[in-house]
């Protein structure tokens, strides 16, 4: 019975890290795939759905982080949307992740920029799309609050009424 003890716990000693090792890896590759599968070439969009929502050539939906826009039928709706494809429709756009991955819809959160030009920033600068910060994603949160305030004071689009 003394040999059987010893024995006993190295196999689950064993089975443990077996298992963590393995889970590990796992969560690693999946992490790892989500996130280089966008973000290793600049992306082709096809389609804007809204302001702040838009389809890729590889059919990914991406939602811009940190901000929000009117939706179908609200006031400055057409704006907003136009905006967005104005900024990024037939474009290359290069995607930043921030904390979060995937919203509830699977759609893909991200800061867009094309070339230089920082769209979730120029959507809220130009009176568009107000700020909203969903932690844990707030890199930008300070330069998105600075530019709604003066979209704000200058009555710029949806800040017009």
């Amino acid at each position: 019975m003394k040999r059987i003890i010893p024995l006993v716990l190295l196999i689950v000693f064993s089975l443990t890290i077996f298992l963590v090792v393995n889970k590990t890896t796992f969560v690693s590759e999946k992490i790892y795939k989500a996130y280089s599968e966008t973000e290793e070439l600049p992306q082709t969009v096809v389609r804007v759905i809204d302001g702040d929502t838009f389809v890729l050539l590889n059919g990914r939906v991406v939602r811009l982080i940190g901000i929000n826009t009117p939706e179908y039928g609200q006031p400055y709706y057409e704006e907003a949307t136009n905006k967005l494809a104005e900024l990024v429709e037939g474009k290359n756009v290069t995607l930043e992740i921030d904390i979060t991955n995937t919203d509830n819809y699977g759609r893909l959160l991200r800061y867009v920029y094309v070339d230089d030009t920082f769209v979730n920033l120029i959507m809220v600068k130009e009176g568009h799309a107000k700020v909203l910060i969903i932690y844990p994603d707030d890199k930008y949160a300070k330069e998105l609050k600075e530019a709604m305030l003066e979209a704000r004071e200058k009555r710029l689009g949806i800040w017009n009424e």
